[in-house]
């Protein structure tokens, strides 16, 4: 699937950890999961080594240099947009605990850990060549119910890494930023009031912020304004109400605290390309 890449590390290579001076800004999210050898490397100003079996997580805008590696290096990345995976978030409910991996991103992973790991990053592998395949030869059906198949191994893939993660003994604690403190606030609130409150300033204000400090600080945290982030939360529910239940439209658009349904209509359609009744009509025939 396009919203998720899949790189082999190997060796002493020019690739995308080369040794070097100057930081690697990350544009999206990822873990790196060390198979072999050893790394040295700063991840937003902290100094790390890691060592095979080991698990570094990372997240937009996260900037990396790579100090040292050794010539057998050997390890897997995934990267992936942050926005791919939030509707998962949403569902953990300890989110202030998810969001600490950000300030503990470095962790040893267990024999089942690492097994259980890798055999669903091999799964994933080969179902998206599957896919690819079926794409190629113009199988729609097939094509369908393997993205449904590869979507399926996606999010057992990130729970994996969140029950890793889950952790607290394995993991090296570093001091807490303030502005890390703010953007795990906010995603704290918008989980249990997403559905009511549409407006930055309603979550600025939770924290005592201006609206202008408060979107500075999510964007330089996250990769996006405070608003993406507001959208993102309410689309994603939207979705989920319209194809997991059997709600009339105007329902959906109450629970979600829309002035009214053609409001709701037009924002949905403004977003996804079609209206809430075509996307639920859509969605049922895949």
């Amino acid at each position: 699937m396009s919203d998720v890449g899949f790189y082999r590390v190997m060796g002493n290579a020019d690739d995308m950890f080369a040794i070097s001076d100057n930081p690697i800004r990350a544009d999206k999210s990822g873990i790196f999961l060390l198979q072999k050898g050893r790394v040295k490397f700063v991840l937003d100003g902290v100094n790390y080594e890691m060592k095979p079996g080991e698990m570094c997580i990372y997240f937009p805008n996260a900037s990396i240099i790579i100090k040292e590696r050794s010539e057998d290096l050997e390890g897997i990345v995934i990267t992936v947009d942050l926005e791919t995976v939030s509707p998962l978030l949403m569902k953990v409910s300890d989110v202030r605990s998810l969001l600490d991996t950000r300030l503990s991103p470095l962790i040893k992973l267990d024999d089942d850990m690492l097994e259980g790991t890798l055999a669903f990053i091999r799964l994933f592998v080969q179902l998206s060549e599957r896919v690819d395949n079926y794409s190629r030869n113009g199988e729609r059906r097939l094509w369908q119910l393997g993205r449904l198949q590869l979507e399926s191994v996606r999010e057992c893939l990130a729970l994996q890494i969140i029950i890793a993660f889950s952790g607290e003994d394995k993991r090296l604690k570093n001091t807490v930023d303030r502005r890390d403190s703010i953007v795990q606030d906010f995603f704290v609130h918008l989980k249990d009031m997403h559905r009511v409150e549409h407006e930055v300033n309603y979550y600025a204000e939770r924290q005592f912020l201006s609206i202008r400090y408060f979107s500075y600080v999510v964007k330089s945290r996250t990769g996006h304004n405070p608003s993406y982030w507001i959208t993102m939360s309410l689309l994603s529910e939207a979705r989920r109400l319209l194809t997991d239940t059997d709600k009339a439209v105007k329902e959906v658009s109450e629970l979600l605290n829309f002035p009214n349904q053609s409001y709701f209509g037009k924002w949905f359609k403004s977003k996804e390309g079609v209206g809430p009744v075509e996307y639920r009509k859509k969605m049922n025939e895949e």
